[in-house]
Formats: structure tokens, sequence, C-alpha cells
């Protein structure tokens, strides 16, 4: 719980408190607190009552309609990262107030969002069950743990002010800009603005609808709705913020060919706790996120119309609408059901790709064709290597069927793989302690939820199949430290990655491979500008080595653009080691984080701040988000090495829209197995080579190597260690 500290000195003489007792030009207000008679019809904006506030930090109720008064400068609330500082007040957004404030200790800048529950609305026990609820359900996060930026504005905490009776949404430095009703005071947005709005917007639609989210409390929900999609929840930004003084009340400049990014916030889910009993409130559906689209697509194209009328506008009306591509127009139509309704974000998402990408000015799809020469030029190369192909590969099969031969004559009744968990047999019970690297992929695997099925963890699977068997984790800082757990009998097994041979009393079996992805900014707004463009898609370990121990100051360095490098690495001892082995040998010049937050920095810092940003991360952390752009790596005297490929065999590239063709692509099993993609590993069980010892390690192998066991091992985002032909 918090309590807000007012730590400026009270002005007990204050004239604008004992004037506004003798104000009596009250005015009826139009906001969901009716039962405050506020004189400028804006309780949570009132700029008299700001003044107040300001001048004397203990007036805490405004003097004339007793409404709980913002919260002074330098007043400070306890969260659970620590003590906020409140800059500045930066006025009213939804249902609350937004401040400018600091994480002490960090000096981490970000925006509080302060909510009210003011008595005259709100009983007692209300006030206690809205606070509650607050807390379980203000925040989302995907379900299986990935991270996905699909432009929905970040909740870092939710801290409820039970002596206050208000409520504090910690949120990133993206909730300070502006909005787009902000930006449409400059005058209507131009159809190419539209068609970026649109696009982006139905993409994080798409996201919110479809995806299974984790809330705060930790229930599960299987898609989410806005809710309160407008004008006012949809914040642009249009250039990199200047850091010492990002926070702007007024709308920058936007000319109609420039960039930008839109992020969604104030979502129904929390927002409409704060709306008093007496407004009358709806449940609503993922259709509702679609018409309100329509409409602020047509606010965004009819504003100078309806300035000049002074009158509210009805898209049902053609004479209200302004000369605009009748397909954009038909589009809008669609989203507002006036004529064919569409299904779905998704309906509506696949529909406008068909039309909208040919008259945009620069849409991703150029980029292709610029690679088509290319590609010509290099069929008649193909055919020789095809040929010569054919040849190589009817010796190998020669070869195959001979050694297959050899091989069933000494082995003629291999051991079939098992299906399930429960056909492993010979499991002794018992409680065994084994090691792996903390906060590694393993201890994510065991504790991560829906792999088998919903809401059921491997942990607990097997806690089902074999409930004599009890499982210690003992968690070790390096590979080298689990080892040794091994070999002095502190541990039975061991799960870690094989990265050096392994001493002579030890035996090991790989049971899946992941992968370090060096990772930049997948950026839509700014493709043809981003580092994915610039590089070529590729980098070499050797430029890689020169970026985390030299510290260029820019791209230019590394055949990109005078955009400055940032660097970072996960806290995951594990990745580091491999990074640290593959790459460096030594230590790292950059800025450690958790890597979801990593992932969500590298893009930030691109878009926000103009930096590109670079960091790397587990493959099974990265697939299947498009936050970032997983570079291909190249060895000196080998050909780059994409780890990502469509399920035709093809490998992604820089005019690949992750967003868009989200499950299309995975992992390329065969550049892992292989050892091709140079910072692929295996994870493998090691154990003793001891029959005096338990053969727990040996047991679990083989309930990870069952058909089961592998598909758990797919479904946490690893390369399972068997083909699919011998499965």
């Amino acid at each position: 719980m918090s309590n807000v500290i007012f730590k400026e000195t009270a002005d007990q003489d204050n004239p604008k408190v004992k004037d506004a007792a003798d104000h009596d030009s009250l005015k009826v207000i139009d906001s969901p607190y009716r039962r405050y008679s506020c004189q400028e019809g804006n309780p949570l904006g009132c700029s008299f009552l700001k003044e107040i506030a300001q001048t004397d930090s203990q007036v805490q109720i405004c003097p004339v309609c007793t409404f709980p008064s913002p919260l002074p400068d330098n007043a400070e609330i306890q969260g659970k990262n620590g003590i906020y500082r409140l800059d500045a007040w930066l006025g009213k957004r939804g249902l609350g107030r937004l401040y400018l404030a600091t994480l002490l200790g960090l000096n981490q800048r970000v925006v509080i969002k302060e909510y009210l529950l003011p008595q005259l609305h709100f009983s007692a026990a209300e006030i206690r069950e809205r606070q509650q609820t607050f807390v379980e359900v203000a925040g989302l996060s995907l379900a299986d743990g990935r991270v996905q930026d699909f432009r929905v504005l970040t909740i870092l905490e939710a801290i409820p002010d039970v002596r206050a009776s208000r409520c504090y949404l910690v949120l990133e430095t993206t909730a300070a800009n502006s909005t787009l009703r902000q930006y449409l005071q400059q005058g209507a947005f131009s159809e190419n603005q539209v068609y970026q709005v649109l696009q982006q917007v139905l993409q994080s639609l798409k996201f919110l609808h479809s995806q299974r989210f984790r809330l705060p409390s930790g229930q599960m929900t299987a898609g989410l709705v806005h809710g309160s999609l407008s004008l006012d929840s949809l914040l642009m930004s249009v250039q990199p913020m200047d850091l010492e003084n990002p926070f702007v009340t007024q709308a920058q400049r936007l000319t109609p060919d420039q960039d930008f990014f839109l992020y969604l916030c104030d979502l129904t889910v929390w927002e409409a706790l704060f709306l008093p009993s007496l407004v009358q409130t709806q449940i609503h559906s993922q259709t509702d996120d679609l018409v309100a689209l329509g409409t602020v697509a047509f606010d965004l194209l009819t504003a100078d119309i309806a300035k000049e009328t002074g009158k509210s506008l009805d898209p049902a009306i053609s004479q209200h609408w302004p000369a605009v591509d009748p397909k954009l127009k038909q589009f809008i139509l669609r989203l507002l059901r006036l004529e064919q309704p569409f299904e779905s974000a998704d309906a509506a998402l696949q529909d406008f790709y068909r039309f909208a990408f040919a008259a945009e000015p620069t849409p991703s799809i150029p980029l292709e064709a610029t690679l088509a020469p290319t590609r010509k030029k290099r069929v008649r190369l193909r055919w020789i290597l095809l040929l010569t192909s054919l040849l190589l590969l009817g010796l190998l099969g020669w070869l195959a069927i001979f050694l297959l031969s050899n091989h069933r004559k000494s082995s003629p009744h291999p051991k079939p793989l098992l299906c399930c968990l429960k056909e492993v047999t010979g499991i002794s019970p018992g409680t065994f302690t084994y090691a792996a690297t903390e906060n590694g992929i393993w201890q994510d695997l065991l504790q991560q939820k829906n792999l088998i099925r919903p809401g059921v963890s491997f942990e607990q699977q097997l806690k089902k199949v074999f409930p004599q068997l009890h499982l210690k984790l003992e968690p070790t800082t390096s590979t080298a430290q689990a080892i040794s757990k091994v070999r002095s009998g502190s541990a039975e097994f061991a799960i870690a990655p094989l990265l050096e041979p392994l001493p002579e009393d030890l035996e090991s079996q790989v049971i899946a491979y992941d992968g370090v992805a060096i990772v930049v900014a997948f950026s839509y707004t700014k493709r043809q500008q981003s580092l994915p463009i610039q590089l070529g898609g590729q980098m070499t370990l050797a430029q890689l080595k020169t970026i985390y121990t030299t510290q260029p100051e820019n791209w230019q360095a590394l055949q990109g653009s005078l955009l400055p490098i940032q660097q970072y690495s996960p806290n995951n001892a594990e990745v580091l080691e491999v990074f640290k082995t593959r790459v460096t040998n030594e230590g790292l010049m950059s800025k450690s984080l958790p890597e979801l937050d990593l992932m969500r920095t590298v893009l930030r810092d691109f878009e926000l701040r103009n930096i590109g940003a670079i960091g790397f991360a587990p493959f099974s952390k990265v697939v299947g988000q498009c936050s970032v752009y997983p570079l291909a790596l190249k060895q000196q005297g080998q050909a780059e090495v994409q780890a990502l490929q469509f399920k035709n065999g093809q490998p992604i590239s820089p005019a690949t829209d992750l967003c868009s063709k989200k499950g299309a692509y995975t992992l390329n099993p065969q550049v892992f197995q292989s050892g091709r993609y140079p910072l692929a590993y295996p994870l493998a069980v090691i154990y003793p080579r001891d029959n005096d010892r338990p053969h727990i390690g040996e047991k679990i192998a083989e309930l990870l190597k069952t058909r089961e066991g592998q598909d758990l091992l797919t479904e946490a985002g690893l390369v399972p260690s068997l083909n699919s032909d011998t499965q």
C-alpha cells in the first residue's frame, strides 16, 4: 500500500484559497463526477484547483467543490519498486491525472497516472473493493512469457493508496506523449497518415483480441477488449525524445510525409474501475473496438470540415466526407458497420493489406522486388550447383545405405522411441537434487504453464505421472559449477549447455538445442532507416566482438549510419556464458537487463531516442515476437546463417514483416542441430558414469526424449534433439 508524503510547507495566507469561497459562477459539470460542482466543468483537469494546489501543498480538496486536489510537486509515492518523487503535473487524460516522476535511487524517469475514488461517489466498501481489483487487473503480459511489443503502453507497477482513496499507475515515459486529439488541433490528417493509423492500431487490436494474457493476479484470459479506444487513448510518437525535457503539453508539428508510432493506453479493464456507479457502463466487445477505430479514422479525415461547420459530422452522410480514396472510405464504413462489417480485427487487417499497400508511398514490399535482379543472376549458378548436388547426393545415399545396413546388422532390435512420459519405467522414488543455471532456460521450462495443457507446468505434470519422484533444484551461477556439483555428489545430475568436453567420469545426453540471437530493433514505421536494412540483415562474429569490447560510438564503423550504438546484455548467466565463450572471451561493455525488458528497450531506443541499440538473448525467448529482428551471423570464410525460416525453408530477411507474418516462420532445426549457426549450443542432461549412484539423470534424459518430452521442449521455444523422422 502507498502513503503520499507532502514535502512542501503550507502557505496559510493564500489569497486564492480565500477568494475561491466567494466564487459564484459555478458550472454544472459535464464529467463522470457530477456530484461535484466544478467551476470549470472539469474537476480532474481544473486549472483553478491546480494553481491552488501548487501554491499550497497542504490543500487536499478544492475549496469550492471539495473535489480531491492534484498532488503537489515533490510529493513521494511508495511502491514495490521503490519511492517515486513527483516532479510535475502534466494534466489529465481519461479518468486520471498524469505526473512526471522519478524513481529514486535508480534515477529512472516515469509517468504516474493518478486515479481517484472520491467519497461523494464511492462508499468505503466500494473504495476497498476497487483498489484491490485495480492491483489484480492493471497490467498484462503474454501467458506463455514471450515478449511482443504491439504498442500497448507498458505498465511498470500498480499502487493502491488506502489513506487517500486513490490509485497510481506507474507507466513508461511514452505515456507523456501527445494524443491524437492534440495532434488533430493542427488540422485534418492526410490519407497516408490515416493509412498508418489504421495499420498500426489494427495490428495492436489483433494482438489484444487474439492472444492469451496473464493478469497481475495470475488469472489467465483469452483475448482482451480495449473498450475505450478514441482520439484520447492513442498516443503518438513522432520523433526521438529529448531525455532532459521529454514532456511537452502541446503536440509537435506533424508534416504530411512524416512517420509516426502509435501506442494504445487506458484499457477499460482497469480504467472503468474509477467510473462512479451512477454512470451507466456497458460491456464492450471486439466489434466495439473496430467501430471506435472507424470513428477515429473518420474524425482524422474530417477535422477541417468539422471546424468550418461547427457541427458534428455523420459518416453515414456522403456530404460529410472529404474527397478521399473510395477504397479507404469503404474500409472505414465497414469498420463502422455501415457497410458489410468485418468479423474480426484480423479479418480487417488482412483486407487492409490487400488494398492499402498499393496506395502507400513506402510499403514494405518493394525491398523484396529490389532483390529480384540479384536472384535472377544466381539462377545459372544454382543449376550448376543443383547438378553437382545431385551427384553428391547419389554418392552420399549409397554411403548412407551401406552404413545403415551395417548398423542394423549390429543392432537388429533398435529401441523404439517412447510416446509419453508415463511409458518410461524404472524411475526410482525419492528426492533427488539436480543442478541448473539460475534463471536459465530449464528453470523457465519447469515453471512455465500451458506447455502440456492450460494451466499445467512440466513440473506439475511430472509430479502427477510420478508422484513418488521429487526433484530439488540447486541453482548455480555457471555450467562449470553445475558440473562440479555432479562430480562432488551434491547433485545427482545437471541440465546445462555443453560448451566444452566433459570430464571422463561424466556422461551426457543432448535433449534440445538453443542459440544466442543477436537482435536489433524491428521497426515498422521506420523500416527503411532501420538497422536490419542498414546491415543487410547480417553481422560477422568479428563485428559483434568489436561492438561489445571496444564500444564504437556509432554504426558507421560497421558499414552502417551515424546512428549511435547502445549495447545491452541479458542478466542470464547461461546465455552470458555462451556469448563470452563463443564471441569475446573477455568482459562485456554493456547494460544488463532482463531478457524481455531488453527487447522492449532495444525497440524503444530506436523509435523514441534515435539510438541503434543491439542486444542478445536466447532464441527460446526471441522466437514468436516482433519487437526485435534477429540478425543472421557469419563466421570468417563461411556464408551467413539465419536461424529463422519460413515453412518453405526460405530464411527471413529484413523485408519480412515479422508482425503480420507471425506464425509463418519458425526456428530452422538443421542449423542448430548441425552447429551451422555460430551461436547454437546443445542443452544436455549431465550425470555421473558411476553405477553406485542413482541413475535418475539418465532417466530424466529418457523422459525428455520421449515424443511428449520433445514436444514440450519445442513449445518452450527450444529446438528438439530428435528429428521429426525419428519421432
